[in-house]
């Protein structure tokens, strides 16, 4: 059964700023933590239901190619909004993706808003 109750913004008006907030720190800081694996940026937003969403950008097709294959570094950013105080029924929906900046040059003249829609 999953522990997901949706929030109620209703009761906590601020809740979904306070969430982009935490969610834009503890992914820049697992950015930080995951450069040494060819993280280069990040690119944090809130989904539905403040469904917290992380891209990790690389530089290269084939760096994005190799951390899809080893699997992209959920975990770390997990870590980072639990200590930040995201509450556990929202970071349990955590979507986690990685693209490259070269793919996004080419495909979307280098707009990571279009890339992503």
């Amino acid at each position: 059964m999953s522990s997901f109750r949706r929030p109620n913004l209703r009761e906590d008006p601020d809740l979904a700023k306070r969430m982009r907030r935490i969610l834009g720190d503890a992914s820049q800081a697992a950015c930080r933590e995951l450069a040494s694996v060819g993280v280069t940026g990040t690119y944090p937003f809130l989904g539905y239901n403040l469904q917290p969403n992380v891209w990790w950008i690389v530089a290269t097709d084939a760096e994005r190619s190799a951390m899809r294959r080893d699997g992209v570094p959920r975990e770390v950013v997990r870590g980072h909004l639990l200590a930040a105080g995201m509450p556990e029924n929202l970071v349990a929906g955590l979507s986690v993706d990685v693209e490259s900046q070269e793919t996004v040059d080419r495909n979307f003249d280098g707009n990571w808003w279009s890339a992503m829609r």
